[in-house]
């Protein structure tokens, strides 16, 4: 059982919801913000994004782009912090 502190959830929701598999929750956890987002979303914001994901794909269909794994990604971003706060 999980604790939560100081929150209004109902527990039994919690348990239930962090029992889930790993992709139910991720689907779960996405559905939820999304929600929150159209609540306080920005319309120009989002339509900016929304075009430069299109881009991104078009590059990548293209050839123009490569993916990188998450964790690779991760770990030069990590790095370049590193560098940063060295000088």
């Amino acid at each position: 059982m999980v604790i939560m502190a100081r929150m209004s959830i109902d527990p039994d929701l919690a348990d239930h919801a962090l029992m889930l598999p790993v992709a139910e929750r991720a689907e779960l956890a996405q559905l939820l913000i999304l929600s929150l987002e159209s609540e306080v979303g920005d319309p120009e914001a989002e339509q900016l994004w929304d075009e430069e994901i299109q881009s991104r794909i078009a590059a990548l269909d293209r050839g123009e782009a490569q993916t990188v794994d998450w964790r690779e990604a991760v770990a030069g971003a990590r790095d370049s912090l590193k560098r940063i706060n060295r000088q």
